[in-house]
């Protein structure tokens, strides 16, 4: 099958301007392609406002890069979104874009044909995808930010409604949302981890709850709505009598400002910046690791809650956030609201509390859940749902 992406985000090697939300849709196009389909991927990526005063009036709007991913091809476009806290380009900009993707289809891509045009983050793409030369079945996949422009805006939930044949969520929680919007439907795209990265339950039974020391991790960026700070509120109370070291997997523009509160709170023995590292030194610290913690809000579904469950941590996440539903709480892991600082606390000591075997029956049903989450079967699953081959 010949599928054609277009998406807002997608990693471009050596572009470390570009901001790397997620790199799910690259995870989706790998799998498909080793399964045979043949894949373009329209990167058109969207600079913030702040960035209005560096606008390339050279290569803005034009299809200016074009490069292999793997057997992948990938086609990027820079664009500027002119007004603050936009969710759409505007008329002109829209116009201009659905031309430059029509000409791309008959120049560049007149030997691809696609059988499915597959988009990610579709409020980006009001008055586009319906503008396109395209014959072939057109299917969203809305993430956080949709939901909250179709919220905001009638106009934007009729739009998605009628241009796209099935439409997609990116989690549980973001299906409930959607239909509290105005979407309906059953078909979720999940994010998948690479099967290799489980650990086998000899690994967990030999490296994991051994010590009295308990060893915690976050890795993640330093955004807000992440909550780092209110983790570290949640250790720094009196009542917090077992031993433990925290580490901190990341950085970002708040990183002195937990540096400080670190230091405030007398905790600069215990918890641990370790700065922005290669995806393997994660991995390798998620299987040091006891507890993984993310309570963040407006959270579509980290794949690091998942990869963390397969390093056989016990991991906390966020109540009506995208792990909920995955994580199923005291089953296979436990769920807070988001930012709460109390009930983090609290369960801390609970765990801390809880005997070994408790916690190695917690672990356990962890595993057993991702196993159900990897790369291969979630985009297996993505493409039979649309092609009605499954679920």
């Amino acid at each position: 099958m010949k599928i054609l992406v277009l998406t807002t985000f997608y990693p471009e090697e050596h572009r470390n301007d570009l901001i790397k939300d997620t790199a799910v849709v690259q995870y989706f196009a790998q799998e498909w392609n080793k399964a045979g389909h043949e894949i373009v991927i329209l990167h058109l990526y969207a600079h913030n406002f702040k960035n209005i005063f560096h606008y390339n009036y050279n290569k803005y709007g034009c299809f200016q890069e074009c490069h292999m991913d793997g057997n992948i091809k990938v086609y990027l476009m820079e664009n500027q979104f002119f007004i603050r806290n936009a969710k759409k380009y505007l008329k002109i900009q829209q116009k201009n874009i659905t031309r430059k993707i029509n000409k791309l289809l008959v120049n560049e891509l007149k030997n691809f044909t696609p059988d499915v045009l597959i988009v990610h983050f579709p409020s980006h793409f009001y008055g586009i995808v319906n503008n396109l030369n395209l014959k072939c079945n057109k299917i969203a996949t809305l993430h956080t930010t949709d939901i909250k422009a179709a919220r905001k805006s009638n106009k934007m939930r009729k739009y998605i409604n009628n241009t796209y044949n099935k439409i997609f969520s990116r989690s549980y929680s973001i299906q409930k949302e959607m239909k509290k919007v105005g979407f309906d439907t059953n078909n979720i795209a999940f994010s998948g981890i690479d099967k290799s990265r489980i650990v086998t339950k000899d690994f967990i039974e030999k490296n994991k709850w051994k010590s009295k020391k308990i060893k915690i991790l976050y890795a993640g960026s330093f955004l807000k709505r992440k909550n780092v700070d209110k983790i570290i509120l949640a250790l720094s109370k009196d009542n917090i009598k077992f031993d433990y070291e925290f580490y901190i997997v990341g950085d970002g523009k708040n990183r002195k400002k937990y540096e400080k509160l670190v230091n405030d709170k007398n905790l600069n023995d215990k918890i641990i910046f370790v700065g922005k590292i290669s995806r393997d030194d994660v991995f390798n610290y998620m299987k040091k690791a006891d507890l993984f913690i993310t309570i963040s809000e407006n959270e579509t579904l980290g794949l690091t809650y998942l990869e963390a469950m397969a390093s056989g941590c016990i991991a906390i996440g966020s109540t009506n956030e995208g792990i909920d539903g995955i994580i199923k709480n005291e089953n296979n892991g436990f769920l807070i609201q988001a930012g709460d600082i109390e009930a983090l606390n609290k369960l801390l000591i609970k765990i801390s509390k809880m005997s070994r075997e408790d916690k190695m029956r917690i672990i356990n049903e962890s595993i057993n859940s991702v196993k159900e989450f990897t790369s291969e079967k979630v985009a297996k699953n993505y493409i039979d749902a649309i092609t009605d081959r499954g679920m």
